[in-house]
């Protein structure tokens, strides 16, 4: 081993013992709880990991079918003037500890349970990406006014996290040039109104012949990724699929 090598190691070996000794200063004061239970240790414990009912069967977003890897029916498309392929969650948003994981990740910006979320949302997709499927990773926008008040895109560190796990390339394609209010509470024909020429695409060399991946949080009726959807195919992407930690 050379001098230069040796020197390497042990610049790493000090990195890890200094981190080590940052996280045990970090863990006395501000020790992690489980976000369910409150067991001291972990953000979330694994006996309430473990707990979460996710989902293990492929079905249709809006009938419930079984159909293979999420796939849309047709005659659902056709009546809800839908045009993505379609939709895998890891799990339901009635789901309390999914749920509550959900909310400590976006609202109280807890990185630690978004990584957890990562992960479950990863697995979920390892049978239909290990396929080798070409596609372009691409989140769900935020306003620049809520990412500046939030500090990050919830979906933007999951997209991350998907490209990196499956060697998938990915970008900020979509831009939300209008601030919209909350979707939470209104109908479906509500919902499209609020957000009728509130997106476009800032990166249209990425999209133009591919198909895409748009992954969000929480999907619950589908207006919001339908738009983008809308927005990317016009701008000439092949297909359209969704990726979610959860189903509203």
């Amino acid at each position: 081993m050379s001098h230069r090598n040796s020197k390497n190691v042990n610049n790493v070996n000090l990195g890890l013992i200094i981190r080590g000794a940052y996280n045990l200063v970090l863990d006395i004061l501000y020790p992690e709880f489980c976000l369910n239970c409150g067991k001291y240790g972990q953000v979330l414990c694994s006996e309430c990991f473990l707990s979460m009912e996710l989902s293990q069967t492929d079905v249709c977003f809006f009938c419930g079918r079984i159909s293979k890897e999420g796939r849309i029916c047709q005659s659902c498309k056709r009546s809800n003037d839908f045009l993505i392929q379609k939709i895998v969650w890891a799990g339901s948003y009635k789901d309390k500890v999914l749920k509550e994981a959900l909310h400590e990740f976006k609202y109280s910006g807890v990185l630690s349970v978004g990584e957890i979320l990562e992960e479950v949302l990863c697995r979920r997709l390892t049978r239909w990406l290990n396929h080798g499927e070409d596609l372009v990773v691409v989140p769900v926008p935020l306003h620049i006014n809520k990412l500046k008040k939030r500090g990050f895109n919830q979906a933007e560190l999951l997209a991350r996290a998907i490209s990196k796990k499956f060697g998938l390339e990915g970008g900020t394609a979509l831009s939300r040039i209008r601030e919209t209010q909350t979707q939470v509470g209104l109908s479906r024909n509500d919902r499209q109104k609020n957000l009728d020429g509130a997106i476009i695409c800032s990166d249209p060399e990425l999209i133009m012949g591919r198909n895409i991946l748009l992954v969000d949080d929480v999907v619950t009726t589908g207006s919001t990724i339908n738009e983008c959807a809308k927005v990317l195919r016009k701008i000439g992407a092949k297909k359209v699929y969704v990726a979610s930690v959860a189903r509203g």
